[in-house]
């Protein structure tokens, strides 16, 4: 079994790495799983959420699952989901179902708690999951719109 790292990054100097360092709460997991074998190149994502850039981000995520690429009952070790859902609770629920239909285990780092495929028909932790993911777009959303509203009042101060 492997663990597949993912994370977010804003800084532009992470974005150009091959190989990303485990967070501290990726890391704590990894600790307490030193069974499972951490896969080097792990995937990292934009702040900047980008639908239609399959090469990048989840959307490689994906496709590298597609392909067969990512080992089944291996594990993808999300540092947060603050980041990377940009999508809604739907848009976000087609991917955990690829994740899970492809015989993977999502790891949730920061609160150490484990969905594997097997919890897609237990209701209550999949609540707990999308209840987790739909926070987190909240807050991104939130974000989203305050860096908007800044941008703008900063162009309307230049003009």
């Amino acid at each position: 079994m492997k663990a597949y790292l993912f994370q977010s990054f804003i800084d532009k100097t992470t974005e150009k790495k091959t190989t990303i360092e485990p967070t501290y709460n990726q890391t704590l997991w990894l600790s307490n799983h030193p069974e499972i074998e951490v896969y080097s190149d792990s995937f990292i994502s934009s702040s900047a959420y980008q639908p239609a850039h399959t090469g990048f981000g989840i959307n490689k995520l994906i496709s590298e699952i597609e392909a067969g690429n990512i080992e089944k009952e291996s594990f993808i070790v999300f540092d947060s989901f603050s980041k990377i859902t940009r999508q809604n609770i739907e848009q976000f629920e087609s991917i955990i179902k690829i994740i899970w239909e492809n015989g993977l285990t999502i790891i949730t780092a920061h609160d150490q708690q484990e969905y594997p495929p097997h919890l897609r028909d237990n209701l209550g932790r999949k609540i707990g999951l999308f209840s987790i993911i739909d926070s987190a777009f909240r807050v991104s959303s939130l974000r989203s719109e305050r860096a908007k509203k800044a941008h703008q009042s900063r162009r309307q101060a230049v003009s």
